[in-house]
């Protein structure tokens, strides 16, 4: 973990070529996961989880030199994409703060920007009149395609198709495998022949945040040949790292104090057990599926589906 790790942080501070490059991107991870040792799915999550937080940390410097800096050399021809690369930063945020600042849209209709961005930047219009002047000047960057929509447009399209790891199509990415591993937890406790309510039955009854499960009775689950009562399960599919893990549980508190013990389900692995809190015991943390050693509260012991 702390080499995948090491070899992570190490690849953002350097502002390697493959975060500007999915497909790269995508040869780097598998050669890596390959030397590792370690899964593929699980290093794009870790990787992805340090990368988060490196933008976090960068967010502000780039939003107190957008104008000084990123607007002045966009509007002299720099591309959103070469900017982000110089500045180490996602292109794709990059180019949503490049667009917040010259145009005229409001949060609802830039969003809708992001995700269509050749139709809705498509009118010199939308951009602020003090900026208009950039769209005049770079005509051969893109033969045939600026008589049709802008050279914002068209910037904004290659920031975000340059970007792996943030964006709307990764962001729709990641939240449709979230809602596939929600699924398979639903269908591997009905395996299980344990009884549940689902998050979406919990909010029906006016629950308010809720984990993905609750249990219509608390169970014990073995884990390395310990026993822990689970009252909920919320599924992650992520790894959960030491920082990451500490967001989680800060939400996992809350059922905790709702509900009773529960679960943390981490499905593409964790870091170190010894790394990562679990609420004085009132939390298991498991990684990669769901135990299937199981005490029900009548003493008997089930191992394996019913």
């Amino acid at each position: 973990y702390y080499r995948v790790e090491r070899w992570c942080q190490d690849q953002i501070n350097a502002g390697s070529d493959f975060l500007f490059d999915p497909s790269l991107f995508e040869a780097v991870m598998k050669e890596a996961s390959k030397g590792f040792d370690f899964p593929l799915e699980s290093l794009q999550s870790l990787f992805r989880n340090i990368y988060v937080k490196h933008i976090k940390t960068t967010s502000r410097r780039v939003q107190n030199n957008l104008q000084t800096d990123f607007i002045t050399e966009y509007l002299a021809g720099k591309s959103i994409k070469d900017l982000a690369k110089q500045s180490n930063f996602s292109p794709a945020i990059l180019a949503r703060r490049v667009v917040e600042e010259m145009t005229v849209l409001g949060k609802k209709k830039l969003s809708t920007a992001m995700k269509n961005p050749i139709e809705e930047l498509g009118s010199i219009d939308i951009i602020k009149p003090k900026y208009q002047h950039s769209e005049n000047s770079f005509q051969n960057k893109w033969p045939g395609h600026l008589s049709t929509t802008t050279r914002l447009a068209m910037e904004v399209r290659d920031a975000i198709a340059s970007d792996p790891l943030c964006g709307p199509v990764s962001d729709r990415a990641r939240h449709f495998v979230g809602i596939e591993y929600e699924v398979v937890l639903e269908h591997e406790l009905k395996n299980l022949g344990i009884p549940f309510e689902s998050e979406a039955q919990l909010r029906q009854k006016g629950s308010a945040r809720t984990p993905d499960v609750v249990l219509s009775c608390p169970i014990s689950v073995q884990v390395d040949s310990e026993w822990h009562i689970v009252c909920w399960i919320d599924s992650k599919a992520l790894y959960g790292d030491i920082d990451s893990h500490r967001t989680v549980l800060s939400q996992a508190k809350s059922y905790v104090h709702r509900f009773g013990p529960g679960m943390i389900l981490y499905w593409f692995g964790h870091a170190p057990l010894s790394k990562l809190e679990n609420a004085d015991g009132d939390v298991v943390i498991v990684g990669w599926k769901l135990p299937e050693t199981i005490l029900w509260p009548t003493g008997e012991v089930q191992r394996g589906p019913r």
